[in-house]
């Protein structure tokens, strides 16, 4: 049936399928299931909260990622007689302002805004009156029946959907409730069906994902929801899906991870199908259930088609755009026509093809017009849409796809990119004069015509910052620059087509062919990898071409290098000439600063803390550091946070309680300067402070090194700044990673890091969050000799509380415990890996002993904070129940590679690669350890239950 309000949407879902399951996602510590009654219910009681606000036909915001409360909001605005405006979460918060001031926005729902963002909106926006946390709201908001609510006509406006996201000249599709409904029935097709489960991996707010959810509600499906791309295999295991739905760069990794499972079971890839031996064994390593796969967003490769039916998938392509409402063409039949992108979804959608080979579409799904745009020109006289693409009909009514009339650039990603908004901000560059963006070899580039040959230098300076703040989609990764003018048209304008031509001509002189032979290894396993249809280039960026989270530690692990070093060097040229250059490290001393730790060091301090900023409070320690100061100790605290109210949510989940009075949130980031404060508020911070513990950094051990440098070295060097404008003391949470742990050379001659040391050798370069902590230290010791007054703390491995067993709220970005899991589920362990030592440092014990040597009374000390009851590889084991085995190196490196998908198996075999080439080094305390037994504390024994729990929270192994 067709629908022509959500309102008989939803009561269709409520008649049918009221007590089944319509979600089931990941949850805080566990999954989390909502039934169709529940998901109607909650839409309705939104509806209720924003008629009740007064808000009738209204253009309300969402910005979030794919979520179940995302689409509840969706529902329940469409039946609050409101209109949606879908907006791009990753989208830079002057353009999502330009889009809220825009379409004259009245409401916003968002989830996961930093507060500087809702500022923004607040003070940018003057239209915005209110702004809900769309996961707060459908948490507290009553469920109701459907109410019985006038709506607009089926063919007034239901959503705004910008197309490309873009500010100033942006397109913004006008959609009727009626295009937005009719994407639900397939006519000619049969694609959801009663009672599976679907995948949710692609973003909501893209229309193709949104017909999606609701086309698989409308049949009785459950949708589970994918957490991150990089955990695509693994949701695949556990919700064991029917279908999904991806763009083909996904469709590839996919297929990789197949061949590569293949290849380690020694399984020929014959002609036909599978056995029904290997289907079996096949089905239970990736979940048993996939068999329907919807592709679209981009070409695909022909070949996948039946390369995936070869393991009994079958793979639905697709053609559609916002314009009408995602979909337009699909084909159920790629086997047979594998180039081809289909027929209509439904029998009321027509196309034909132009005289110039333009594919015209119309139908119940096609828009109303571009909002404030000239729709003049985009529609023939009888009613059909100029989609800009190029393509020809077979004899059987199927679509094939030839070209693109458009300038839009559509990546092998599936992302859109619009040159027209990155020429709208390169154009105002200094000493630019012209500029065109293009695609080039599936990255984005440009190609300048500057005012003078020296503001090379200067274009690519603001280019780097303006890249910064880009999707990283979006990001123009080469660059070109001409010494004539671009040729223009009558009214100045570059013209684009003669561009082209141009640059066809010179394209093969600027490919840079592999030389060495390393240059040529990486180019074939990044071939491989990506399954790509010609050979790479020397300068070609490996996150352009197609390499990301997914599949960054396969590239690496079959280059042999780390997935660290890969983000350092993003070509194949740089990286080469790093894996060429390694064999011979250059040595360095900087012994020097260990004579730093001594001066002025142990110095007896019986000032009175009075007041107390913290940073990082509402991390895992820094919380706990909090609580320990209310519970022990009377004084005023300042607690630097980015995001107003989120303390208070964090401390109550942690803690069941309310923050006293005493507690003051200080809107800020230690990122930038003056914390971002205004003049007045800090030199007001600066009095009212005479302590800062600075808990706050980014704890990962591989990302883009600047992100690293920006958040721990330098929020270090503003706090530093703080402390010597306030007279403060700084007291700085470590880590004992800055002895280089797993970076120390073979041939040191150091064999412990203890209190009185910071540089024992170690290549602290080679880990970025090494690297900072390392800085960060070194630069606190030489301010000492300034007058600052500072101690260092290297705390060890945080685990759950010994009071209650609670962990983090996050526990899968806990380091420690995906790397002992990941240990357990293989089973093995090899030479160089078992004699380190792997303490359990509880959160509780360690914030009591942290906050004891706080108020201690002695100033320019180093401590090591953490639990010296350490455990070998091969105790994990006997912890886990199961026997572990030591292999070689070879056997070691073909068992992770097999299971590289495994975020848990991942991380040990990142951990591995590190610690086969470090000398093993022990940490020591003794100093810190009679320090403690002073002021009368004690750490707890690490029993075989309290280590078992910390591993297996969330899920057994």
């Amino acid at each position: 049936m067709d629908f022509n309000t959500v309102k008989e949407y939803e009561s269709y879902l409520l008649d049918h399928y009221k007590e089944q399951v319509a979600y089931r996602f990941r949850h805080h510590n566990g999954i989390k299931e909502i039934t169709y009654g529940e998901f109607v219910g909650k839409a309705e009681g939104i509806a209720k909260i924003l008629r009740a606000a007064g808000f009738q036909r209204e253009n309300i915001a969402i910005i979030g990622n794919t979520s179940f409360e995302w689409f509840n909001s969706y529902i329940g605005i469409l039946a609050s007689n409101n209109i949606v405006v879908s907006m791009d979460p990753r989208l830079m918060p002057k353009q999502k302002e330009a889009i809220l001031n825009d379409t004259q926005t009245k409401v916003v729902f968002y989830s996961n805004l930093e507060e500087t963002q809702k500022n923004g909106i607040r003070n940018h926006c003057k239209s915005v009156e209110r702004l809900y946390d769309m996961k707060q709201i459908v948490s507290q908001v009553n469920e109701l029946p459907v109410m019985d609510d006038k709506l607009e006509d089926k063919n007034q406006i239901g959503q705004y959907m910008y197309t490309s996201g873009t500010t100033g000249d942006s397109k913004a599709v006008m959609l009727s409730n009626q295009n937005i409904l009719s994407v639900i029935n397939f006519h000619n097709m049969d694609i959801f069906k009663l009672g599976e489960i679907y995948l949710s991996v692609l973003s909501i707010h893209h229309c193709y994902e949104l017909s999606c959810h609701l086309s698989a509600l409308k049949n009785g499906c459950t949708i589970c929801i994918n957490d991150g791309y990089e955990n695509l295999i693994k949701n695949m295991k556990y919700f064991k899906p029917d279908i999904t739905g991806v763009v083909p760069v996904f469709l590839e990794e996919i297929l990789r991870q197949y061949r590569e499972w293949m290849k380690i079971e020694e399984m020929p890839f014959h002609k036909g199908v599978m056995t029904k031996e290997e289907l079996e064994r096949f089905h239970a390593e990736f979940g048993g259930e996939l068999d329907t796969i919807i592709c679209g967003g981009t070409a695909m490769r022909p070949e996948l088609v039946d390369q995936l039916a070869y393991f009994g998938i079958k793979v639905v392509f697709g053609y559609g755009m916002t314009e009408m409402c995602g979909h337009t063409t699909l084909n159920m039949h790629t086997v047979e026509k594998p180039k081809s992108v289909g027929i209509p979804f439904r029998t009321d959608l027509s196309l034909k093809i132009d005289d110039d080979g333009e594919i015209l579409v119309k139908g119940p799904n096609l828009m109303i017009g571009y909002r404030n745009g000239d729709n003049q020109n985009i529609f023939t006289q009888d009613g059909y849409f100029r989609t800009g693409d190029l393509g020809y009909l077979d004899e059987d009514g199927y679509l094939y796809l030839t070209g693109r009339k458009k300038d839009v650039i559509i990546l092998n990603n599936g992302e859109n990119v619009y040159p027209e908004e990155l020429e709208l901000y390169l154009a105002n560059f200094s000493g630019v004069i012209q500029v065109i963006v293009f695609p080039y070899e599936n990255q984005i580039a440009a190609s300048f015509y500057l005012a003078t040959p020296d503001a090379k230098e200067q274009v690519e300076n603001q280019l780097r910052e303006f890249n910064s703040k880009l999707a990283t989609y979006k990001r123009i990764t080469r660059v070109f620059y001409r010494d004539v003018p671009f040729i223009t048209t009558s009214t100045g304008k570059i013209k684009r087509s003669a561009f082209m031509e141009e640059l066809e001509h010179h394209k093969t002189e600027d490919f840079v062919p592999l030389e060495t032979e390393t240059e040529q290894l990486i180019g074939s396993v990044i071939k491989e990898i990506l399954s790509l249809d010609r050979e790479p280039g020397a300068f070609d960026n490996f996150f352009t071409l197609g390499v990301n989270s997914l599949n960054a530690l396969a590239v690496a692990a079959k280059i042999n290098v780390t997935a660290q070093e890969i983000y350092e060097n993003p070509c194949i040229r740089n990286l080469a000439k790093a894996m060429d250059e390694k064999i011979e490290t250059p040595d360095y001393d900087e012994s020097f600063v260990n004579q730093l730790i001594a001066y002025n060091k142990n110095i007896e301090y019986s000032q009175r803390i009075s007041g107390i900023l913290l940073t990082g409070a509402t991390g895992f320690f820094g919380a706990h550091i909090l609580h320990q100061l209310i519970h022990e100790k009377n004084t005023e605290m300042y607690c630097l946070v980015r995001t107003r109210g989120k303390l208070a949510k964090v401390y109550k989940k942690y803690f069941g309680e309310d923050l006293p009075k005493n507690i003051h949130e200080v809107i800020g980031d230690i990122e930038e300067e003056k914390l971002k404060l205004s003049s007045k508020r800090y030199q007001q911070l600066a009095k009212s402070v005479d302590t800062v513990i600075h808990a706050a950094a980014n704890v990962h051990h591989l990302g883009e090194r600047n992100q690293f440098v920006k958040t721990n070295y330098s929020g270090t060097l503003h706090m530093i700044e703080f402390c010597k404008k306030a007279g403060a003391v700084l007291h700085y949470v470590s880590s004992y990673a800055s002895s280089g742990i797993s970076v120390v050379p073979i041939h040191s001659g150091i064999e412990a890091f203890d209190e009185n040391v910071l540089f024992i050798g170690q290549e602290y370069y080679k880990n970025v969050y090494v690297y900072t902590k390392y800085l960060s230290e070194k630069k606190i010791l030489e301010e000492r000799k300034n007058g600052l007054h500072a101690n260092i703390y290297r705390i060890g491995s945080l685990t759950s509380r010994r009071s209650d067993g609670m962990f983090q709220l996050n526990p899968e970005e806990n380091g420690l415990r995906n790397r002992l899991r990941g240990i357990i589920k293989t089973g093995v362990y090899t030479e160089g890996v078992q004699s380190y030592l792997i303490d359990f440092t509880a959160v509780d014990e360690c914030a009591d002993a942290f906050v004891r040597l706080v108020y201690g009374g002695k100033i320019n000390n180093i401590y090591h904070v953490f639990n010296p009851n350490a455990i070998t590889i091969k105790d994990v084991g006997l912890i886990g129940g199961k026997q572990l085995h030591k292999v070689s190196d070879t056997s070691f490196d073909l068992i992770i590679k097999r299971n590289i998908d495994d975020i848990d198996i991942s991380e040990y075999g990142f951990y591995a690669a590190m610690s086969a080439s470090s000398k093993p080094v022990r940490i020591q305390c003794a100093i810190t350890y009679l320090e403690l037994n002073r002021l009368r504390f004690q750490w707890g024994v690490n029993t075989i239950e309290y280590i078992s729990n910390f591993i297996d929270i969330n899920e057994k192994n």
